[in-house]
C-alpha cells in the first residue's frame, strides 16, 4: 500500500509537471507569427461573412417575391399613401398657399363598398383671385372659357407636398392667362377616405374628370397631367374616355416623369437595388407580379390626343429611359407621330422639372401651337 507520504510526493511532482507543460505552451503561443493568429481570425471572420452573404443571397430575393405579389403589400409599397405629414392641415395650408380668394375644395362621395371619398382643391389663376368679392359657384370655371389642368400626382405625400404646390403656383401664373388647377388625393390619401388600388385611383380621376365637366367647362379645355405614378393614372384614364363613345377628349395629355409599366420601373428604383444584386429571378418575378398595372407602353400608342412626355435625366426614382422609350413607342404606333413630344431636362431629378426655368416655354409651345404642328416643341 501507497504511504501517505508517497502518494503527496506523487501528486506534488504530478502538479510540477503540468505547470511546466503549461508554461511551455504559453511560451510556444508567444513565440509563434503575430501574422499567424491575425490569418486566423481574419479565416474565422471570412467564413462567417460568407455565411452571412449566402444567407442574403438566398433570403432576399424569395422574401421580397412574396412581398411584391402579395396585393397588400403591393399597396403598402406601390402607393405609399401613408407617407404624410399627420400635422399638415391641408385646409389651412390651402389658404396660407394661395389666399383665401384663391383655392375652393371640393369632397366628392364614391358609391362603392368602401364608400370612399376624394378630396381636392380647385386653384384659381391669380388674376382671378385678385378679385377681393369673388364668390366660388358652378360658373367660376366657365365665366373665363377657362383652361384647366387636372393634376394626378404620384405616390407618397398628399396634393399638399412641395413640390407638387410650387407647380401648381407656376401653373396659375400670368405666365399662362387664366389657367385653372384641378388637383386631388385618391382614396386613401391625405384627407381622403378608402383603401387604394390601381383600380380605384382610376375610378377616382375619372370622378373628378366628371365633376370638371359639370361646372360646366368644356372637355377641350381640360389637359391631363399625370406624375409618376399618376401617369399610369392619367394614361389609363385617357384611354377609358377615348374608348366611351360620344365621349368629347381632353385637350392634351403631359406625362411627367413616367414610366413603361410598374414592373419596369421597379427595376431600376432605389427600393429593388438589393434584389438587383442579389438576384435576376427575384427581379423578373417580381416584375410578372406587376404585369397588367399600368402599362403605358401598351396604351400611349393607342391614344389619339397630343401628348408631351417631360423628364429628367437625373431621375433616380424613374430613369430616363423610361420617358424615352414611351415616346418612341408612341412614335412607332400612332398614325400622328408628330402628336407626341419628348422634351428632356437635363440634370434635373424626378420632382424637380417644376424648378426648370425651361418649362415656361416649353409649356407654352405646346399649348399654343396647332396639333398637326406637332405643338411645336424641340424634343431635345
Amino acid at each position: 500500500m501507497m504511504t501517505t507520504r508517497s502518494a503527496g510526493t506523487l501528486r506534488a511532482r504530478r502538479g510540477r509537471e503540468e505547470r511546466t507543460a503549461k508554461t511551455s505552451t504559453d511560451n510556444n503561443a508567444k513565440n509563434l507569427p503575430k501574422d499567424f493568429a491575425s490569418s486566423t481570425t481574419v479565416a474565422r471572420y471570412g467564413l462567417w461573412t460568407a455565411f452571412l452573404c449566402g444567407l442574403l443571397f438566398l433570403v432576399v430575393p424569395y422574401v421580397s417575391v412574396g412581398v411584391m405579389c402579395s396585393a397588400h403589400a403591393q399597396r403598402f409599397i406601390l402607393m405609399l399613401h401613408w407617407v404624410k405629414n399627420p400635422f399638415t392641415d391641408l385646409s389651412e395650408l390651402s389658404t396660407a398657399t394661395f389666399g383665401s380668394h384663391g383655392v375652393q375644395e371640393f369632397t366628392l362621395y364614391q358609391n362603392n363598398s368602401q364608400h370612399s371619398t376624394i378630396r381636392g382643391w380647385h386653384i384659381l389663376p391669380t388674376s382671378e383671385a385678385s378679385k377681393q368679392n369673388l364668390i366660388f359657384n358652378k360658373d367660376t370655371l366657365t365665366r373665363t372659357s377657362a383652361r384647366v389642368v387636372m393634376y394626378m400626382h404620384g405616390n407618397a405625400g398628399t396634393r399638399g407636398s412641395q413640390h407638387r404646390l410650387d407647380l401648381y403656383k407656376l401653373l396659375r401664373s400670368q405666365h399662362f392667362q387664366g389657367m385653372h388647377v384641378v388637383t386631388f388625393d385618391y382614396r386613401g390619401y391625405a384627407d381622403a377616405v378608402g383603401v387604394p388600388d390601381i383600380d380605384g385611383l382610376v375610378e377616382d380621376a375619372e370622378a373628378v374628370w366628371r365633376w370638371i365637366l359639370a361646372q360646366g367647362v368644356s372637355a377641350s379645355h381640360v389637359t391631363l397631367w399625370g406624375h409618376s405614378l399618376g401617369s399610369g393614372v392619367a394614361c389609363a384614364l385617357a384611354l377609358r374616355l377615348q374608348r366611351q363613345t360620344g365621349t368629347v377628349q381632353p385637350h392634351d395629355l403631359v406625362l411627367e416623369a413616367p414610366f413603361i409599366s410598374l414592373g419596369v420601373a421597379a427595376r431600376s428604383h432605389p427600393l429593388g437595388a438589393p434584389v438587383r444584386w442579389l438576384s435576376a429571378w427575384g427581379m423578373d418575378e417580381i416584375t410578372r407580379c406587376l404585369a397588367g398595372m399600368f402599362e403605358n407602353g401598351q396604351v400611349v400608342g393607342k391614344l389619339t390626343l397630343p401628348t408631351l412626355i417631360l423628364h429628367g435625366t437625373h431621375d433616380r426614382v424613374v430613369s430616363w429611359d423610361n420617358g424615352n422609350q414611351l415616346h418612341d413607342i408612341a412614335r412607332a404606333e400612332r398614325a400622328d407621330a408628330a402628336s407626341v413630344t419628348f422634351v428632356t431636362f437635363d440634370g434635373v431629378g424626378h420632382d424637380d422639372i417644376c424648378y426648370d426655368a425651361r418649362l415656361v416655354h416649353v409649356l407654352q409651345v405646346f399649348w399654343d401651337s396647332p396639333p398637326s404642328a406637332g405643338r411645336g416643341v424641340s424634343g431635345n
